[in-house]
Formats: structure tokens, C-alpha cells, sequence
């Protein structure tokens, strides 16, 4: 019958470390846990915002619904004394980006779609900038795909029909006179702060302001590094609104944007390490243009809660209003 050993005491010391060991990677385990939790998720969420092209898709609506809306219009107007008559434009008026300049070459022609009009806007030989109606009158060729630009006319490929920056037709290959019914609609444009803007008007009225020139951009002081677009399903109308909306700042932008853009998930984060807080907003109306108001705005991050003095910052901005009448 074979005698257990007796125990040393570098086995003692070995089963108590091991005790020790198994002890504290049990107290540490939640913690390192909850540590890789947390860095996958902010590293998701850093993936999303990098990835994804953020869509607001909405319900067209039926018939009915849309026959039920306007006699909502109507029923409202005339309780506040207002005729129904005339609806606000579907397009705000007011100018609208096109492009940057350096993205139109001399003597080119592109193709573009802005405020439900399908145009054709090049550059002449000389460098001025112009936007037709992109369909030629005459059988309704698209003018901006496989069209030339030939001195200060766009010529049409279908027929070789040539037509000014003001939309008249100049010269018609075998025609000896040409009528004044020979033309196309010509749209105001503004080359000013390295872009190119149209001026659309729902009554075709004649351009209401012009947009300020930036002294930085003019005197090259600003340089531009990169840029970021995005796709957003939705009125047009609708981005301008909602950057001027500053009360719903802090219901919805409070929390770190690592958090996504999830409003369930944002409701349910406003107390993590970190939140935006927005206060002291205000609008005034610009004294020199009309069409401008100036908005200011104090912003700071909390850390747990404990505001961070290097971390406030005060903003000013301007924008343009959007103009329905």
C-alpha cells in the first residue's frame, strides 16, 4: 500500500497562488469584459459613420391623401382669413449649388438635375458659365450628353442647332433666317466662392439678392482639403430647416456621435461617459442683407457629468432664409 508524500511548502505556496490567480481573474473578468464590449461597439459605431449613407425614405402618398391634405390647406387658410390660393412654391426661391467651379472645364458641358429641371450647363470658350434647359426645342435631344461647346454656344448633337449662354438659337446649318420661336430657356448663374449656383424663381422673377462674397475664399486665406457627401432622401427644403432648428440640439445631439444615430439606442445612452450640451441659442436678422440671419450658439462637453473648462466653445453662423413668396 503505497504512503501519500508529505506536502512541501513550495507546494502550499504553489496551490495558494493558484488560489490567488483564479481569484482575481474571477473579480477581473467582468471588467475585461465589459472593457472588449465597450471597444467593439464604439469601434462599430465608428464603422457605420464611415460606411453608411444615411436615407430618409418617406411614403408617397395616395390620392387620398393628398387630396385630403389640400383641403386641410384650404380649411386652415380660411379660418385665418387667407384665400387657399396661391400654395407656396415647391421649391423654395432662392440659389441653389450646382457644382464647384474647378469641376466644369472650358468649352465642357455636363448634365445636371436640381429643383425638378433637367439642364445643361457649360462653360464657353471665354470662361462664362451658362444653364439651359437641357432638351433641345427642336426634337428634344438632351443637349448635355454628347453636345459641344463651340466658341459661346452650345451646339445640339442631334441637328448641330447652336444656341447662345441666353438660350437663342444662332445658327441652324441650310436655314437662311432664323424666328425668335427658336430658342430655350436660359437660367440665371453665379460663379462666386469657387462654386457655381443657379437662381431658381417658381414665377421666373429676376434674381432677388446675390449671395456675399467670402473674403477668406476671394484672398485665398481658406484651402480646401477634402470634402464629404452624402445622400439624403428628403425635401429639399428640409436641410436648411432642420440646421436652423437649434431646439432639437440637445434632445438629439447630446450624446457622442460613437453612440450612431439610433434614437432608441440615444435615449438610452444620454447618461454614458460623455455629452454634448447646447445652450444660450439665439437668431438675430443680418442689418445689411436681408436674406441672411446670424445665429449664435455655446456648446461644451460633460465628462461623467463634470463639465471640462477647455472643452466650451461659442459659435456664430450664418444662413440664408428660404424664400416662398
Amino acid at each position: 500500500m503505497e504512503m501519500n508524500s508529505p506536502l512541501t511548502f513550495l507546494d502550499i505556496f504553489t496551490h495558494i497562488s493558484e488560489i490567488r490567480v483564479s481569484l482575481l481573474t474571477l473579480l477581473l473578468s467582468p471588467a475585461i469584459l465589459f472593457g472588449c464590449y465597450t471597444a467593439l461597439k464604439m469601434g462599430y459605431s465608428v464603422f457605420k459613420i464611415l460606411t453608411s449613407v444615411y436615407e430618409v425614405k418617406v411614403k408617397p402618398l395616395s390620392y387620398l391623401e393628398k387630396h385630403q391634405s389640400r383641403k386641410m390647406y384650404g380649411r386652415v387658410n380660411r379660418k385665418n382669413g387667407v384665400s387657399p390660393e396661391p400654395t407656396p412654391p415647391m421649391v423654395p426661391n432662392g440659389w441653389y449649388y450646382i457644382m464647384c467651379s474647378d469641376e466644369l472645364r472650358r468649352e465642357e458641358v455636363k448634365h445636371v438635375s436640381m429643383c425638378g429641371l433637367e439642364l445643361a450647363v457649360f462653360r464657353d470658350s471665354g470662361g462664362e458659365v451658362h444653364a439651359l434647359d437641357a432638351f433641345c426645342p427642336h426634337l428634344g435631344a438632351n443637349m448635355a450628353v454628347g453636345g459641344t461647346v463651340k466658341g459661346d454656344c452650345l451646339e445640339c448633337p442631334f441637328h448641330a442647332w447652336k444656341f447662345d449662354g441666353e438660350g437663342k438659337c444662332v445658327d441652324i446649318p441650310g436655314a437662311k433666317k432664323i424666328t425668335d420661336v427658336a430658342r430655350t430657356k436660359s437660367w440665371p448663374v453665379l460663379e462666386r466662392n469657387l462654386i457655381l449656383m443657379l437662381w431658381f424663381d417658381a414665377e421666373d422673377r429676376e434674381p432677388m439678392y446675390l449671395p456675399r462674397e467670402i473674403e477668406e475664399i476671394k484672398e485665398q486665406g481658406w484651402v480646401v482639403h477634402g470634402r464629404s457627401e452624402h445622400t439624403v432622401y428628403c425635401h429639399i427644403s428640409e436641410i436648411p430647416e432642420n440646421g436652423a432648428d437649434i431646439g432639437h440640439f440637445n434632445p438629439v445631439h447630446q450624446v457622442n456621435a460613437l453612440y450612431g444615430s439610433d434614437l432608441q439606442q440615444i435615449n438610452k445612452s444620454k447618461q454614458m461617459l460623455s455629452n454634448h450640451i447646447w445652450s444660450n441659442a439665439s437668431w438675430k436678422a443680418d442689418e445689411e442683407d436681408w436674406y441672411l440671419a446670424t445665429g449664435t450658439l455655446e456648446h461644451e462637453i460633460k465628462i461623467a457629468g463634470y463639465r471640462v473648462p477647455f472643452l466650451q466653445t461659442n459659435h456664430s453662423f450664418e444662413q440664408v432664409h428660404l424664400i416662398s413668396w
